[in-house]
């Protein structure tokens, strides 16, 4: 006799009553919280709470696509919606009537490490952007006549010279991250790429930036010449590599 179709929806809130492996209450409280925003983007949002599959796209989707473009996620707590969904992937493809798709667990292990990454390398660079005529609460350098020879900024390591900037110049497009060497980048428009334009650098940016990016990874921003190098100036998004990043290229590619 065949066991009834068991859905998305009734899975994960009968998960969130179990949450194997939580012992303490702190452990059932982070888990319970992340039960509840996979319930939220899975069942309310993508409208998948009938679905008697979970699929490699909606964890996708869901990691990339919702998690690295919310404002407020924090790497500590993307790091626990991750491990939660590999413990719900584990759980669900015991469950009868219920289907984990053969390529979701090793994407959620993956992402465990991808996105936590990648939104602490995107704060290391949103903390590192220079304004135009902005210094972020930097301190000037001056010489002996008080004239402004450009800044030093707490907690980014580089002297910033803004007054330097050809921001008349910049561009703003998705780039890949080609190089990384000491705390400098070397990136690629994926539009120039397209055009036969050769890559921007050397970029400076902060060390945990820099520690944290991987070639491949993909940042939507904006940069411009500034003497030998360039600067980056506006950050919009950072996501790792590998996933079909950014939207242009897989759309490209189908």
């Amino acid at each position: 006799m065949s066991q009834p179709a068991l859905n998305l929806d009734a899975a994960l809130e009968a998960f969130g009553r179990e949450l194997p492996g939580r012992r303490t209450a702190k452990e059932r409280r982070a888990g319970g919280m992340a039960v509840a925003v996979l319930r939220e983007f899975l069942v309310d949002y993508a409208g998948l709470g009938a679905a008697e599959e979970l699929r490699a796209a909606d964890v996708q989707e869901l990691m990339l696509d919702s998690i690295l473009r919310d404002p407020d996620a924090t790497p500590a707590a993307a790091a626990e919606l991750a491990a939660t969904l590999a413990q719900f992937a584990v759980w669900a493809a015991r469950q009868p009537g219920f289907c984990v798709a053969d390529e979701v667990p090793p994407l959620i292990e993956r992402l465990r490490d991808d996105v936590p990454r990648v939104l602490t390398a995107a704060s290391a660079l949103q903390a590192g952007l220079v304004g135009e005529g902005e210094t972020g609460g930097a301190i000037e350098i001056t010489d002996e006549k008080g004239i402004v020879l450009g800044s030093l900024a707490a907690g980014v390591g580089r002297i910033l010279r803004p007054r330097t900037i050809d921001y008349r110049r910049s561009e703003e497009d998705w780039f890949l991250v080609e190089r990384i060497e000491g705390d400098q980048l070397t990136l690629q428009s994926v539009t120039g790429g397209y055009l036969g334009e050769g890559a921007r650098g050397p970029v400076p940016v902060p060390a945990e930036a820099a520690e944290a990016l991987r070639p491949g990874d993909v940042l939507l921003a904006e940069i411009a010449p500034a003497g030998d190098g360039w600067e980056l100036i506006n950050l919009v998004a950072a996501y790792p590599g590998g996933y079909g990043w950014p939207p242009r290229a897989r759309q490209d590619s189908k």
